[in-house]
């Protein structure tokens, strides 16, 4: 059963919690409350329309709550957050998340998978978020009809020279073949098969979906890069070059190569909401069965009341050697605390 927990009075977390467990319930997933309750009461402990919910990073001028459809877990209710609030300091929010997210693995999986999750975190011991960090953390989630299926944390990182020997290795890479990037975010996700970790590059100076060439080389997915580079033009009204900070290139090492994952963000899609979705379901008209989970998907989100399930803000692409093009779609929920 869910844990209802207590919010202040007039708290936006309330009707919050009508709405993700009902979009869980919808998708046959189990109730977020009843695993990240504490987290989300403390996140959403201000009043609903409160203007400070809007000063996040991860959804700048709304609250700080994305869900996402994924092509590979059509089934799964998926949540990013800005947690514990938007008073709270870089270093500090880094601190309790992972605080958070170690109680929360080793209540929910195996300890060897949690000792694993808390193993991955060392390589970053003594790299705190520096002076000019924004946000320092975020939380992510995924529920399924077993429960949690995965733990996410994502952490925000400084420039080359800060990170850990490993990840500053494998940056400096990345950089060497699509110049002009800078380490943006590392994500390190526990699920049911193991821990992984992927490096998140902001394209500071843009892209040239041509540049991309040298590293689907390294990743081994030259072969799957025409259709890679045909599904993001299809998101992008057709431009071969995108904007300075419009888009996120993310690498993360499989035994065959790497997966390559680039996030379309607000800049880099069609400014209408409408062209957004309807450009997602073109991409996904070839592949009948995950055009209809998007479909369920999209209503199951949809808060009771609201005219549509809300704004796509970002579109990621994923692909690894010897599997096609994925995506991902970030959707800004509507009208859940109005």
């Amino acid at each position: 059963m869910p844990l209802h927990v207590l919010a202040p009075e007039g708290a936006a977390w309330p009707a919050l919690q009508a709405w993700t467990d009902g979009a869980a319930h919808r998708l046959g997933a189990r109730a977020p409350s009843a695993y990240l309750g504490e987290l989300f009461e403390r996140t959403f402990a201000l009043p609903a329309g409160d203007p400070r919910y809007g000063g996040n990073a991860l959804v700048p001028g709304a609250l700080p709550l994305e869900v996402s459809f994924s092509e590979s877990a059509p089934h799964q209710l998926r949540l990013d957050v800005e947690p514990f609030g938007p008073l709270l300091a870089p270093r500090e929010r880094l601190a309790h998340v992972k605080q958070a997210l170690r109680a929360q693995a080793q209540r929910a999986f195996p300890h060897a998978l949690a000792m694993a999750f808390d193993a991955a975190s060392e390589q970053w011991r003594g790299h705190v978020p520096g002076e000019a960090a924004r946000f320092g953390a975020f939380f992510g989630a995924a529920l399924d009809a077993t429960g949690l299926a995965e733990l996410k944390l994502y952490r925000e990182t400084g420039p080359f020279e800060s990170l850990p020997s490993r990840v500053r290795e494998e940056a400096i890479r990345v950089s060497a073949l699509l110049p002009g990037v800078e380490p943006h975010l590392h994500s390190t996700t526990l699920g049911r098969g193991g821990v992984v970790e992927r490096l998140y590059l902001l394209c500071r100076q843009g892209l040239r979906l041509r540049g991309l060439e040298g590293l689907a080389a390294e990743a081994g997915i030259t072969g799957s890069l025409p259709a890679f580079l045909q599904t993001v033009t299809l998101l992008t009204e057709g431009r071969l070059v995108l904007p300075p900070d419009s888009a996120i290139v993310g690498v993360r090492r499989k035994p065959a190569g790497w997966e390559l994952k680039l996030e379309l963000l607000p800049g880099a899609l069609a400014p209408s909401p409408a062209t957004r979705h309807a450009a997602v379901e073109q991409v996904l008209a070839g592949r009948p069965d995950a055009w209809r989970a998007f479909r369920r998907w999209m209503e199951a989100v949809r808060p009771e009341g609201a005219s549509s399930p809300g704004e796509i803000a970002v579109v990621s692409v994923r692909v690894a050697p010897c599997t096609p093009p994925l995506l991902n779609v970030y959707l800004c929920p509507a009208g859940v605390t109005r």
